[in-house]
């Protein structure tokens, strides 16, 4: 999901975009890869998902509390962060632990 549609989500359950969160959230997705032509069947050893092992999971709320403390309120860096999460997962909210399972990521890292 882009950033902006993710920012949509949040402004119309939160009353914030906060795109800001939502980028802080995927920092570590390589955009050039993924707008390669032939990302999903030709670059090897780049899976478009691996960036989410980072920050996608509920482990990494604090960081993000830290992160965001003064510019927005506890209670809407948590909420927007776990829309995030929600949104890329289905409703589902993943732990670390997640990112360790196969039956994870074959349910939510199809890479094609």
């Amino acid at each position: 999901m882009k950033i902006e549609q993710h920012g949509d989500i949040s402004e119309k359950l939160f009353g914030e975009r906060a795109e800001d969160i939502h980028e802080w959230i995927d920092q570590y997705f390589d955009h050039k890869k993924f707008r390669h032509p032939f990302w999903n069947c030709i670059i090897r050893g780049w899976n478009p998902y691996d960036h989410r092992a980072h920050l996608h999971h509920i482990e990494a709320l604090p960081e993000a509390l830290e992160a965001f403390r003064g510019k927005y309120s506890e209670e809407i860096i948590t909420n927007v962060f776990t829309q995030h999460l929600k949104d890329d997962y289905g409703g589902y909210v993943p732990t670390k632990a997640d990112f360790d399972s196969r039956s994870f990521a074959r349910k939510y890292h199809r890479l094609f």
